[in-house]
């Protein structure tokens, strides 16, 4: 989620500023493969009870996701947003992003296909938003080079868009817009959801008259299916996820099938992530198995909605309140999703099921791309 949407908001212990639950980018694209083995030693051991951590190996997948980028709250006191590179496998930062004139905080983020490019979304002197494209070069990784300065995109600049998803060749982008973020007014203009290419600036939008909130965009490989959250606010009647078929006009809601809803199986389930195929999704949710409650991140069948597994899953201390918002930040690049905290990048193959833990020192994460 992005702008004024803060669900799930909490204050950081160390910083006392705003931790943001759920305010993640849902990005597209194949991994990156990086051509080399990469065997860690970490230990595994955490804060959290037992129980959930038999499944985590130490050994990073060769063709994994081999970047993340990331906006955190660094471990000094008073500091602000910091927007960083760095290495899946260690954790280090290996390179920064300066802030373009006028910005002083990304709101979400998103990655191609090809690992070295991303995009971003800001408010511009708090005046307009504008979207980004940072790309990254090879001389500039390892700490060695300057900042990077991300490019606005000349098509890009929208009124406080939610969500951010990028087609695998960055060649389109979506967003949606919600009602209050059209006209200051609720109810005045319809929420809609915008899939824009950036070469012809072509803009095709899908809108509805229905209040509520729209977030975590994510689109398969093609950019032919996007799901999103939906929230009503009210009853909670049609709220859930939903998939829309991007290649056919029609009012949002109507168009877009609701897959995954808010009520029975899954309580509040939250970021839709989907295949490259569009095939399956995985979203995060909370469930109660035997009376204990678990956070899962769980695979569903687009086509019918039915769960298919559960991919990782840890004990839900917050109860059914904290509903589908366990993690700090998670991103999904291909096969790989990986869930972020200021403890430990977890490393999920949705093929396999297999977990690794790899190190996330020094900061806070609060939305990650990859």
């Amino acid at each position: 989620m992005t702008g004024s949407e803060h669900r799930g908001e909490t204050l950081d212990s160390r910083s006392g500023r705003p931790r943001m639950w759920a305010r993640w980018l849902i990005p597209s694209g194949a991994a990156v493969a990086i051509g080399i083995v990469v065997a860690l030693t970490a230990s595994i051991s955490d804060d959290r009870p037992a129980g959930y951590r038999a499944q985590v190996s130490v050994t990073a997948s060769d063709d994994s996701p081999r970047y993340l980028l990331t906006t955190e709250v660094p471990e000094q006191a008073g500091a602000g947003q910091q927007v960083a590179i760095r290495e899946v496998a260690t954790g280090r930062v290996i390179q920064t992003t300066r802030f373009p004139a006028g910005v002083t905080e990304f709101t979400d983020l998103a990655a191609t296909g090809d690992g070295h490019t991303f995009f971003l979304t800001a408010s511009v002197h708090d005046r307009y938003w504008q979207i980004f494209r940072l790309h990254l070069n090879g001389p500039r990784l390892g700490g060695k080079g300057p900042a990077a300065i991300p490019e606005a995109v000349r098509y890009g600049r929208v009124k406080n868009p939610v969500g951010l998803a990028v087609t695998q060749d960055g060649a389109s982008v979506a967003f949606g817009v919600n009602h209050m973020e059209v006209s200051g007014k609720y109810g005045e203009t319809p929420g809609e959801i915008d899939v824009l290419n950036l070469a012809t600036g072509r803009r095709q939008v899908w809108s509805t008259k229905v209040w509520g909130q729209l977030g975590d965009l994510s689109l398969s490989d093609n950019g032919m299916r996007l799901a999103f959250n939906w929230s009503s606010g009210s009853d909670g009647g049609g709220d859930g996820v939903r998939i829309l078929d991007t290649t056919k006009p029609g009012e949002l809601l109507q168009s877009a099938r609701l897959v995954v809803p808010s009520t029975g199986a899954f309580s509040q389930p939250d970021h839709p992530m989907i295949s490259p195929d569009g095939a399956t999704l995985t979203i995060v949710a909370a469930q109660r198995d035997q009376q204990k409650l678990w956070s899962r991140l769980i695979e569903v069948a687009t086509a019918t909605g039915r769960q298919l597994r559960v991919l990782y899953q840890e004990p839900n201390l917050g109860g059914f309140g904290q509903g589908g918002y366990p993690f700090d930040a998670i991103c999904r690049s291909g096969r790989y999703v990986l869930i972020v905290d200021a403890r430990r990048t977890l490393q999920i193959d949705t093929t396999t099921g297999r977990t690794v833990r790899l190190p996330y020192p020094d900061a806070n994460p609060d939305q990650v791309a990859c």
